[in-house]
């Protein structure tokens, strides 16, 4: 992809656009046009700019900023938090929109990459399509995910081939993805899946048990304490390590341009597809199309 830049105007004259757990959101037709604009100057985003057009026409899908004047907007870039500038991107399930933060997306002088801002948005297409168009998303993506997850189990629990992971994939997405329900019988339930290839393992029985309590262990305290698990993060190595690797199994040395942390890859299916669009490999123009239906 190119490095190619677009001028975003400071925040002048916007309006609220949105307003979640009392943060308001701004917005405008310019900045809607100029994030158009921006999408389809980045090659990563022509092919999908008709799809992504009408997203921003019938407001599923928001460029917007956190602050209202250009002061504002300074201190922002000053003050805040890296927890708070680290934020550029995200998608909310209930009201079914995608809101990019411009405020997080742009330099001192108000440029930021037409591809940073193209991948961010793709990344977040994935999940919107997930959530809206769910049969649609299975329908296109399921090959891939068997193909990610069958590699992830092989070599967090060392089995000697890959397993068939058709069965725990519809599971992930029906008491996961689509209800994001990490309930205690949910997790059991996961618990006993990965314990069915337990027989395909070069780890002894014990040593099986306790990689899979590690496994649901890591899901569960990142949904409870998300501080907590980030802190301890280096205890999932074992987890986190071959998540990696997988991305590697199914897409090659692409992975190595992705910019986004795995984690969620572990009971959000659809972070899985997200993270694969980030980068061209093979399963671009395959992506490419799953979205199309948006």
């Amino acid at each position: 992809m190119n490095n190619v830049t677009e001028l975003f105007a400071p925040p002048i004259g916007s309006e609220v656009f949105a307003k979640i757990d009392n943060q308001p959101f701004y917005g405008s037709e310019s900045l809607s046009l100029k994030f158009l604009e921006s999408m389809r100057k980045s090659s990563h985003s022509k092919p999908l700019y008709n799809t992504i057009e009408k997203l921003v026409a019938n407001g599923t899908l928001v460029p917007c900023w956190l602050n209202k004047s250009i002061l504002k907007l300074v201190i922002f870039r000053m003050t805040a938090p890296d927890s708070a500038k680290n934020g550029v991107a995200f998608f909310i399930p209930k009201y079914k929109k995608i809101y990019i933060l411009i405020d997080n997306n742009i330099n001192n002088w108000g440029f930021a990459s037409n591809d940073w801002i193209s991948t961010i948005t793709i990344h977040e297409m994935c999940h919107l399509l997930a959530k809206t168009k769910p049969s649609a998303f299975v329908s296109a993506y399921t090959p891939i995910l068997k193909e990610y997850y069958g590699n992830l189990f092989k070599r967090i629990f060392q089995l000697n081939i890959v397993p068939d992971v058709s069965k725990f994939i519809k599971f992930l997405f029906k008491k996961f993805e689509f209800t994001a329900n990490t309930n205690l019988y949910n997790l059991n339930k996961y618990y006993e899946y990965v314990m069915e290839w337990k027989e395909l393992s070069s780890f002894n029985s014990e040593d099986y048990q306790s990689m899979a309590m590690l496994l649901i262990n890591c899901i569960k305290i990142r949904h409870i304490n998300f501080s907590a698990w980030y802190t301890n993060m280096s205890k999932f190595s074992a987890i986190l390590g071959p998540m990696r690797q997988a991305y590697i199994d199914v897409i090659g040395e692409a992975f190595n341009g992705v910019n986004t942390n795995v984690f969620q890859e572990l009971d959000v299916p659809s972070e899985v597809i997200a993270v694969i669009s980030e980068v061209k490999n093979k399963y671009t123009s395959k992506v490419y199309q799953g979205l199309k239906k948006l």
